[in-house]
C-alpha cells in the first residue's frame, strides 16, 4: 500500500520536467523559425530603405556638385556606401553589408560646330571640343535585397540592374538657350560598410559664360550614357520642339542614340536648332580630391581694347586667362609687347585668383596727330594665347588732326528681377565741333554685343544718357559697357567700364 503511493508522487514529479522540456524545445522551434524566416525578412526591409537613402545621398552629391560648379568652392558630401544590421538578441546577423564607391573609365563628351565672337572665338570657332568625363557608381553587396548599381553622370542619377535602368532624377543639360555641362573626374575606389565622406574639389570653377552661335551646321551635343533613347526623350521632353516654331522657347531639334531601343544609347547626341544664340556654361569637379586640373588654354580682353587716351593720359587694360572650359586660371605669367610709341607698365604678370592680369598703357607725352597703338599680351604663342589690345591716342592740343573724346560719368544700375539694367551717362566733346553720335553698348567680357541704343548729337559737347538692358538667360556675372563719340569724319574714341551682373 505505501508503495503505490510513492508512485503516484514519483509521477507527478516527472510531469513539470517534461512540460519544461516541451516549451524548451517549443521555444528553440519557434527561435529557429524567427531565424530562417523573420530575420531575413527584416534585412530586406533594412536593405531596401539602405537602398533608398543611398539614391537620396547621390542625388544630394548632383546637387553639391551643381554649387561647387558654381562658387568654385569645395564640399564634402556623405554617401551612405555599406549597411551594418541592427542587433537583434537571441538571433544571429549575417556580416555587415560591404559597399562600393568608385568611379569609372573616363569617356568623351563633345560640343562640335560652336563658335563664339570676339577673343573667345579663336577657340570657339565651329571645331569639335572635347572632353572627358566619367560616372560615380556607387554598389552595395546585399544579402536579401536585389538591387543594381545607382549611378550619377552628371546629367542624371539611375539605378542599374541587369536588363533594366530605371532614372532617379534628371538635370536639365539644355533649359531653352542655356547650355549647362559638368564633368567628373577623380579616380576613386572606395569599400567600405559604413558611409563614406566625398570630397568634390573645383577643376575647373568658377564657371563662366560663353555665347555661341552654330557655324556648318547646327551645334550638337554627344555625351555617354547608359541610359535608352525613351528615357532621353522624356528628360529633354519640354526643351524638344516638335514643330519648328522659333517663338517657344523651345531650341532642341533632335535627340539620337548610336543604339537603337531597347539598347541603352551608349552616346546620345542632341541637336540645337540653328539661328539662335546659346549660353554655354561648362564647369569640371573631382570627387576624391585627386583629379587633374584644368589647363590655359586662351585669352580674352576684359578692359581697354578699342579705347581712346589722350597724350599724356594712361589707359588700364585686363586680360584673363581662360581653360578649355572657359573658367579663370590663377598663377599664369602673362607677357606683353608694344606697337606704336608710348610705353606699357605691368600691374600684375601672374593672373589672380580671377584668372585676371592687369598693366597700364602710358601715352606718350605729345603726338603730331592722333595715332593708333597695339598691344599685345598673353601667355603663349599661339594666337589664342594672345590678345590685342587696340588704342587711339589723342592730339588734343591741336598740334594734329583732331578727334572726338567719350567719358562715361556714370552708370546706375537698376537690375530687378530677371533683368539686368543700366543707366549709362557720359560726357562726350569734339574740338572741331563736329560731333555726329554717341553710341551705347552692353557686352559680355568676350565682346558679344548683348544691346545698344544711338543717339545722334551735334557741337562740340554733349552729355548723354541711354539705357542698356539684358534679360532672362541673355544674364551675365559680368559685362563690359562701351561708349562710343563719332564725329562727321568718322573720328572714334571709346571709354569702357565693367560692371557686375545677376547671371
Amino acid at each position: 500500500m505505501r508503495s503505490r503511493v510513492l508512485g503516484a508522487r514519483t509521477d507527478r514529479a516527472v510531469s513539470p520536467v517534461v512540460g519544461a522540456v516541451l516549451l524548451f524545445a517549443l521555444a528553440i522551434a519557434l527561435l529557429a523559425i524567427v531565424q530562417t524566416a523573420v530575420v531575413p525578412s527584416l534585412n530586406a526591409q533594412a536593405e531596401f530603405q539602405h537602398h533608398e537613402r543611398v539614391q537620396v545621398d547621390v542625388v544630394a552629391l548632383d546637387g553639391a556638385t551643381d554649387r561647387v560648379v558654381a562658387s568654385g568652392i569645395g564640399e564634402s558630401v556623405p554617401v551612405e556606401a555599406g549597411l551594418r544590421y541592427p542587433p537583434r538578441m537571441f538571433f544571429v546577423n549575417p556580416p555587415p553589408v560591404t559597399g562600393t564607391v568608385r568611379t569609372t573609365e573616363p569617356e568623351p563628351l563633345a560640343i562640335a560646330n560652336a563658335s563664339a565672337d570676339g577673343a573667345a572665338g579663336a577657340y570657339w570657332n565651329g571645331t569639335t571640343r572635347t572632353f572627358d568625363t566619367r560616372s560615380l557608381v556607387t554598389m552595395a553587396e546585399y544579402h536579401e535585397h536585389t538591387a543594381g548599381a545607382t549611378v550619377y553622370d552628371s546629367w542624371s542619377v539611375s539605378n542599374r540592374l541587369t536588363n533594366d535602368t530605371v532614372v532617379v532624377s534628371g538635370d536639365s543639360v539644355v533649359d531653352g538657350r542655356r547650355v549647362t555641362l559638368t564633368t567628373l573626374d577623380g579616380d576613386l575606389y572606395r569599400t567600405s560598410t559604413t558611409t563614406e565622406t566625398l570630397d568634390l574639389v573645383p577643376t575647373s570653377a568658377p564657371a563662366r559664360t560663353v555665347t555661341v552661335r552654330a557655324t556648318d551646321g547646327p551645334i550638337t551635343l554627344t555625351l555617354p550614357t547608359e541610359l535608352t533613347e525613351t528615357q532621353w526623350t522624356t528628360l529633354m521632353d519640354d526643351e524638344i520642339d516638335r514643330t519648328g516654331d522659333r517663338t517657344n522657347d523651345r531650341y532642341v531639334s533632335e535627340v539620337t542614340c548610336d543604339r537603337s531601343p531597347p539598347d541603352p544609347c551608349g552616346q546620345v547626341t542632341i541637336t540645337l536648332e540653328d539661328g539662335a544664340r546659346y549660353e554655354l556654361q561648362l564647369g569640371a569637379v573631382a570627387v576624391g580630391g585627386n583629379g587633374t586640373h584644368a589647363t590655359p588654354t586662351y585669352a580674352v580682353d576684359i578692359a581697354g581694347d578699342e579705347t581712346s587716351v589722350s597724350e599724356n593720359g594712361t589707359r588700364k587694360l585686363v586680360v584673363e586667362t581662360r581653360d578649355q572650359f572657359d573658367n579663370p586660371v590663377s598663377g599664369v605669367e602673362t607677357t606683353a609687347t608694344l606697337d606704336g610709341p608710348g610705353r606699357l607698365r605691368t600691374l600684375e604678370s601672374a593672373t589672380g585668383a580671377d584668372g585676371r592680369a592687369a598693366l597700364v598703357y602710358e601715352a606718350p607725352e605729345n603726338v603730331a596727330a592722333t595715332t593708333d597703338v597695339s598691344a599685345t599680351v598673353g601667355f603663349g604663342e599661339r594666337p589664342r594665347e594672345r590678345v590685342t589690345f587696340d588704342l587711339r591716342v589723342l592730339d588734343l592740343d591741336g598740334s594734329g588732326q583732331r578727334s572726338p573724346t567719350a567719358t562715361i560719368t556714370a552708370v546706375d544700375d537698376r537690375s530687378a528681377g530677371n533683368q539686368d539694367r543700366y543707366d549709362v551717362t557720359a560726357d562726350l566733346a569734339d574740338a572741331d565741333g563736329d560731333l555726329d553720335r554717341a553710341v551705347f553698348e552692353l557686352r559680355t567680357p568676350d565682346g558679344t554685343v548683348l544691346d545698344d541704343a544711338t543717339t545722334q548729337i551735334g557741337g562740340s559737347s554733349a552729355t548723354v544718357s541711354e539705357t542698356l538692358r539684358v534679360t532672362a538667360v541673355d544674364r551675365h556675372d559680368e559685362y563690359r559697357i562701351v561708349v562710343r563719340a563719332v564725329d562727321a569724319a568718322g573720328h572714334t574714341a571709346i571709354d569702357d567700364r565693367l560692371v557686375d551682373g545677376s547671371g
